[in-house]
């Protein structure tokens, strides 16, 4: 498990309000490391900082931002400027949806496109740069694995694209996933759950366009 003496006193999760990131700040506030919770979504991120905070009395900060802005990186800096960051958790995610590219709209892939790359890029750029300069503190992207080894994480997302349980798909549980991510920091820069390397290896020989088919085949099966 991570400690602030190794890392920092402070941690960023960015995709704070439901799944694995309560997951990420559960465990990270027992650890004595303080919170900083973004999303979009107040009544959740305060509830979870009020949760963390009286649980394990560590120091929390609420931004309620949708990450997909474009001004992401200056809302970030205003709310963090005086603390030092050693841990950064990118757990958001946006989706075009269970489907062919084409069948989404162009809002909707701009979106990915700026919460995902660009989103993961701007943060691990401005911290990370702090972070090498003080010889000391780590960084979590988090990635969906659906394009590639066909599983997920019981979440509430998983919830709203109306996904099944499946003999054929193995499910994660958001401590879980948070737990593995924190117990193998040290162990990247990619880290694949040992529950999902045969799959990956699967998806991954297999060439683009075949993996991606099979991909959105297997998950239309899972839809109820």
């Amino acid at each position: 498990m991570v400690d602030a003496k190794s890392y920092g006193p402070w941690a960023i999760i960015a995709g704070a309000s439901e799944g694995v990131g309560v997951a990420f700040a559960r465990q990270l506030g027992e650890a004595g490391i303080n919170l900083v919770l973004i999303a979009r979504q107040k009544p959740l991120l305060e509830q979870l900082a009020h949760e963390v905070g009286a649980r394990s009395g560590v120091q929390t900060r609420v931004l309620v931002l949708d990450l997909a802005r474009t001004d992401t990186l200056e809302r970030v800096r205003e709310v963090t400027h005086d603390i030092e960051v050693g841990l950064l958790v990118f757990n958001a995610a946006a989706s075009t949806g269970i489907g062919y590219f084409l069948d989404a709209t162009l809002e909707r892939v701009v979106e990915a496109v700026r919460l995902g790359p660009l989103g993961y890029a701007s943060l691990a750029h401005h911290f990370g740069g702090r972070m090498a300069a003080r010889h000391r503190g780590g960084i979590i992207l988090i990635g969906s694995l659906a394009g590639n080894a066909g599983a997920a994480t019981r979440t509430p997302a998983r919830e709203r694209v109306a996904l099944k349980d499946s003999p054929d798909q193995f499910v994660a549980e958001p401590e879980d996933v948070a737990r593995e991510c924190l117990d193998n920091l040290a162990n990247g820069p990619v880290l694949v759950p040992a529950h999902l390397e045969e799959g990956f290896r699967m998806f991954s020989s297999m060439p683009r366009r075949q993996a991606a088919e099979t991909m959105t085949r297997l998950l239309l099966s899972f839809r109820k």
